[in-house]
């Protein structure tokens, strides 16, 4: 099972639903959600800077063991964890309480 938190790489869909990448992602679903639905939330990683109110610089990308700087953007994502294809890491609590933060902003829940 995956946690709020954890990194994971899966195949993301584009906004326009004509294909999917495979990236980075973390999970932002709480194990309710997942229990009763058996599939989880995700939010987009990328290595492209954006600096709009709704992205974030991951301060510890390193810890979460992504291979470069990065972002996460409130792109998010219901899909099945079977999609997962590796589970590199996990945010850090200051991290994950921004993109926290991030999420609540761009759903209008601050």
């Amino acid at each position: 099972m995956y946690h709020r938190g954890n990194v994971v790489l899966l195949p993301f869909p584009f906004t326009d639903l004509s294909a999917t990448r495979t990236r980075p992602a973390v999970v932002v679903s709480v194990e309710a959600f997942v229990q009763a639905t058996h599939d989880f939330t995700v939010a987009m990683i990328t290595s492209v800077p954006h600096t709009t109110a709704y992205d974030y610089e991951l301060s510890d990308w390193q810890a979460a063991r992504l291979l470069r700087p990065s972002w996460v953007r409130t792109k998010l994502a219901t899909l099945d964890p079977a999609l997962v294809r590796h589970q590199p890491g996990r945010l850090t609590e200051r991290d994950l309480a921004e993109v926290e933060q991030r999420i609540r902003l761009a759903l209008g829940l601050s």
